[in-house]
């Protein structure tokens, strides 16, 4: 009998527990959908409420910041907007500082808000969490892009040739490697791409 008690213990936890996560699944399609329709205040009120329920799903808080990344997209580039996506963003990092994701995301919003320097340093730590080739790949490429724009030469060119070494078919690398060797004065090395 002890051991019927404890199967069905295990066999009820185990259906809350699977009960809960779906309903979280649920909540958070929610905000994803409602965020996909440009009701951004509605899925990042969403997100809070899942937040206070749940303050150590990393992912909630990385979801977050996107919606308040899109809202920005959504008017103009704001501060407000951008300083809650950067909370939300190193919320993420304070429970796990190897988040690929969420140091990708800040790179990507510190490009579309000109802050060039910023995006750097966070895609050379995307760079280092990044979990797989292709991860790493767009990494290199952004914070070529970053370098670009900061006319930091050697730097761009320098991540532009590790993402050709990643992926040595992607052409829009090597256009941007061409760029940044003319930029350089370096107009052999330009030609043969």
């Amino acid at each position: 009998m002890k051991i019927f008690k404890q199967l069905l213990f295990a066999f009820l936890f185990f259906n809350a527990f699977h009960l809960q996560a779906q309903s979280l699944e649920a909540e958070i399609v929610k905000a994803i959908k409602a965020a996909g329709n440009k009701q951004y205040d509605v899925a990042i009120a969403k997100y809070d409420s899942l937040i206070a329920e749940y303050p150590k799903m990393k992912m909630l808080y990385l979801l977050k910041g996107e919606a308040y990344s899109q809202l920005r997209r959504t008017y103009t580039v704001d501060t407000v907007s951008y300083n809650n996506a950067m909370r939300a963003y190193l919320q993420a990092i304070a429970l796990d500082s190897t988040f690929f994701d969420a140091y990708r995301s800040m790179g990507l919003l510190n490009i579309y808000h000109q802050r060039f320097e910023k995006a750097a340093q966070y895609y050379t730590r995307a760079i280092e969490y990044a979990p797989n080739q292709e991860d790493l790949f767009n990494s290199y490429t952004d914070r070529g892009a970053a370098y670009l724009y900061l006319g930091k030469n050697k730097e761009a060119i320098a991540d532009y040739n590790e993402a050709i070494k990643i992926r040595p078919d992607a052409p829009g690398v090597y256009s941007n490697l061409a760029m940044m060797h003319k930029r350089s004065g370096n107009l052999v090395e330009a030609r043969k791409l």
